[in-house]
């Protein structure tokens, strides 16, 4: 009898468990469309949000908003009865899997790629990093951030190895659970594609930081970058003095922001977020854990607007203006908000005229 109870294979059948999952995944839907939304908003508005980092933060949000925009189809799948999304509607499915997980790992090369640039503001001298971080080089480096998961996700089954679409097992869209040797290679590919290489250089990258600030005799560079400031490539490639000396701050970083705020935030964020899915997806006796690690993983596309809105002085005093509607007292205001200021007012003043008739 007990074997027989090992052998039968599991699934996600408990309703109510399964409502409480796409509840989670729904919130973090909202909470990830309004608040990536925000930060894309933030730096369309105010100028001040212009530097080499704000353009990683910013992809990272577009990438994170695509997620977030696809996320109730998850939760379609989780609470349906019927046919919805499986047989002729299954593509549904299978274009919400591609599109999810190629956007969670935009997200997390763009992480790895924000510790390597946090590295080399740290440790080279600011020449050195004006001459890396050039707005073709920057965008090349963006484009690579989407090119490789679009390579992890999309290859493998164009070669018949997995499919994606409904998974029976979860009732979650994902990899389909019918053929276990595809299902475990392609999840296999997946993780291991998407998950060590940017871990490995998020603890690197940091721990580095991290021993160069905490060794007074290894500063040189640090001071000449990161205490005296540094004038960042304006991403936009404006050439305006006020612009560039606008953005220096955003990439002043001291001792105390890397250490007690920054790192362990990134680095715990990360593992956090990312590894209960990792470990659940191998370990059969963690089968029942997968979609509730899924919806932890889920999560990380609404942590960074929060974490920013909460950590970056920037940030929260550009969302502060939004949210208040106080266009007037956004810092730095940006052409598209001037010309946006000055259409409202003029249709205002022909709404009045058109009154006065």
């Amino acid at each position: 009898m007990n074997n027989s109870t090992r052998s039968q294979p599991f699934e996600f059948s408990d309703y109510n468990q399964r409502v409480v999952v796409a509840m989670l995944i729904l919130i973090t839907s909202v909470v990830g469309i309004i608040g990536n939304s925000l930060v894309i908003i933030a730096v369309l508005l105010s100028k001040v949000l212009k530097s080499t980092t704000i353009a990683f933060i910013v992809n990272m949000s577009t990438a994170h908003l695509m997620c977030s925009l696809v996320l109730p189809w998850d939760v379609v799948a989780l609470l349906s009865t019927g046919d919805l999304p499986r047989g002729d509607r299954e593509w549904i499915c299978s274009v919400t899997t591609v599109v999810v997980s190629i956007t969670i790992g935009c997200g997390i090369y763009t992480l790895a790629s924000l510790a390597l640039n946090h590295l080399l503001l740290i440790a080279r001298p600011t020449t050195t990093y004006l001459k890396i971080f050039t707005p073709k080089k920057i965008a090349v480096w963006l484009m690579v951030t989407w090119l490789i998961p679009i390579f992890v996700i999309v290859l493998p089954p164009l070669i018949n190895v997995g499919k994606v679409g409904f998974n029976e097992k979860f009732h979650l869209c994902g990899t389909k659970s019918s053929d276990q040797a595809g299902f475990k290679t392609y999840n296999f590919i997946r993780v291991f594609g998407l998950y060590p290489i940017p871990l490995v250089c998020i603890i690197v990258c940091y721990s580095h930081i991290w021993r160069l600030l905490r060794c007074p005799a290894q500063e040189p560079n640090f001071s000449t970058v990161g205490r005296g400031g540094i004038l960042n490539t304006d991403v936009s490639g404006a050439g305006s003095d006020s612009a560039r000396s606008a953005s220096a701050s955003l990439d002043t970083i001291s001792p105390t922001h890397m250490i007690n705020k920054t790192m362990p935030f990134v680095v715990g964020g990360f593992i956090v977020l990312l590894l209960p899915y990792a470990v659940c997806l191998f370990i059969s006796s963690f089968e029942p854990a997968v979609p509730y690690a899924t919806a932890i993983l889920f999560s990380s596309c609404c942590v960074n607007p929060i974490f920013y809105g909460i950590r970056h002085r920037d940030f929260k005093n550009v969302y502060g203006c939004i949210w208040c509607r106080r266009w007037n007292d956004i810092p730095q205001p940006s052409a598209f908000l001037n010309s946006a200021v000055r259409r409202i007012k003029s249709q205002g003043k022909e709404a009045v005229g058109l009154h006065t008739e």
